[in-house]
């Protein structure tokens, strides 16, 4: 059900969810639709019209927050903090504080011995270390994870290091080596002559690389120590680099073969686009291409287009825009 008013919040809390009728319970939670919506609305993530009109102004903060089921306040801090120039010690300042992380367990004597081996380690230090902060822990795995090092003893060969793979049970490497993603991403963009405010359509082709006899729609991530199971998503995204906009944004998810259609719009000018397939379960597997340069025509609503498109560069105009590569 989509929220859309002040009045659909309460009746999707109390009655479909809660069915409450008390009415100390029902005075509680309203007070907490109340104040959630207006530390939306503070954040700039809704707005309410008429004191009862909701409707979404950061979307991608929202279904960031909401599949990975984060807190909005965090995407928040992150999209305000992040930019083109932020380097790992200042990414690392960031995401190491979040709330999320507050949990993460430190074991008896892990801070003093194991935590302080890994900070030798690695290359970004703090001023005043504080060992047995969960935090600090997040701060170093994050960097051993993008410096890539081998956290097991010096002693185990390389292919011991993967997932699955134990040179005791013949075949059992072939888990992770046949769930890796390989896929064949290409793109054709329907021609026709494009004009300001009209759909334009990409059709994109996601083809798995490998023999038909092999192929398994199974499509758990090989992730032996991350507690749920996950399946396997790409991301496909379409965006501009030199206005900074997001076009197309859709999350996909690909068995065997998958053809996805993507539609959006675009106002007067020529435009150089990116398509992008992110995995969000695996490192070293996305595909980036360069779509062809799309020339667009003046249309019936070009001049509102562009209006649009002025006032959303100037509202954007103290951010960075994130790089598309």
């Amino acid at each position: 059900m989509s929220i859309t008013s002040v009045a659909d919040s309460f009746r999707t809390f109390f009655y479909r969810r809660l069915q409450c009728q008390h009415q100390h319970l029902s005075d509680h939670l309203s007070e907490l639709v109340e104040n959630t919506l207006q530390d939306l609305t503070n954040s700039k993530c809704i707005a309410i019209e008429d004191e009862m009109d909701v409707s979404a102004l950061r979307i991608g903060i929202i279904l960031i927050a909401t599949y990975y089921n984060i807190p909005y306040v965090t995407v928040e801090v992150y999209t305000l903090s992040l930019n083109e120039r932020t380097k790992l010690k200042g990414l690392l300042g960031m995401v190491s504080p979040s709330a999320e992380f507050e949990t993460i367990p430190i074991r008896q004597h892990e801070d003093m011995v194991i935590l302080r081996q890994i900070y030798d380690r690695v290359p970004v230090k703090l001023d005043r270390p504080v060992l047995e902060a969960p935090h600090f822990k997040t701060f170093l795995l994050l960097q051993a994870h993008f410096s890539l090092l081998v956290l097991e003893k010096e002693t185990d060969s390389l292919p011991k290091q993967i997932p699955h793979f134990d040179t005791e049970e013949a075949g059992v490497e072939s888990v992770f080596v046949n769930s890796y993603p390989t896929l064949d991403v290409s793109y054709e963009l329907v021609k026709g002559e494009y004009t300001a405010g009209a759909p334009i359509l990409i059709r994109v082709s996601l083809i798995r690389d490998a023999d038909e006899e092999n192929l398994d729609d199974d499509q758990t991530v090989a992730a032996p120590f991350y507690p749920p199971e996950k399946t396997a998503n790409r991301w496909l995204v379409i965006g501009e680099r030199s206005t900074c906009q997001l076009h197309v944004i859709e999350c996909i998810t690909v068995s065997k073969s998958l053809f996805v259609k993507l539609e959006f719009t675009l106002p007067k000018g020529t435009h150089s686009l990116k398509l992008n397939a992110i995995w969000d379960s695996y490192v070293g597997a996305d595909h980036y291409l360069s779509i062809d340069l799309i020339d667009v025509a003046e249309g019936e609503e070009s001049d509102s287009a562009e209006n649009a498109s002025d006032e959303d560069m100037e509202e954007s105009s103290t951010h960075t825009c994130p790089r598309l590569l």
